[in-house]
């Protein structure tokens, strides 16, 4: 999806900014986590496209009140077999704890956030967001070393979720939004 990719690498430079914390970064990243992928596709394709695709987002409002806040949520595991740009992904991570430094969060979020989407842009985009989280809720970046943006999150896969049987047997909580789709309602 060739339409969304600059808008991904967008998100991947912010990430990786050593700006974190100003006014602007801010800003952007607030708009990042809440709304602004399914703006962009939106932008990016027609409705009838995105329909085609099943390709829409659930956004950060109903992402929160689809994931219960529960105790333990360190020692679960969230599987997403559709995850597009991670919206139940973030709303699973705001539970989970940070770690002094930024590596060190991503390690432990990667071994407790899993997803797969068929789409390489959006699975790309559903782990920058994770990342733009961790810094979002004060986690310092690593100033002696880059991020590698290929590396995290190892559990979030370009795959059919359907055929991650081991995604599903590992996982404490499957989160997915319904099917998108056209329905014939008589009455």
């Amino acid at each position: 999806m060739k339409t969304f990719r600059p808008y991904v690498e967008r998100l991947e430079g912010l990430a990786t900014s050593s700006s974190g914390q100003s006014g602007d970064w801010t800003r952007r990243v607030a708009a990042a986590l809440n709304g602004e992928p399914g703006r962009e596709l939106a932008e990016a394709l027609s409705l009838r496209t995105r329909r085609k695709m099943g390709a829409f987002f659930t956004g950060e409002t109903l992402a929160q009140q689809a994931i219960p806040h529960f105790k333990g949520a360190s020692h679960q595991i969230f599987f997403d077999p559709a995850c597009g740009v991670g919206d139940l992904l973030l709303a699973a991570a705001r539970l989970l704890p940070v770690r002094r430094i930024l590596q060190a969060t991503l390690d432990s979020w990667g071994e407790r956030l899993a997803g797969c989407d068929t789409n390489p842009e959006f699975a790309r985009a559903a782990k920058t967001r994770l990342v733009l989280l961790a810094r979002q809720r004060g986690v310092p970046a690593d100033k002696t070393k880059s991020l590698d943006l290929q590396s995290v999150f190892p559990l979030i896969e370009v795959r059919d979720g359907l055929s991650a049987v081991d995604q599903f047997r590992a996982a404490t909580w499957i989160v997915l939004n319904p099917p998108y789709g056209y329905r014939l309602l008589i009455g």
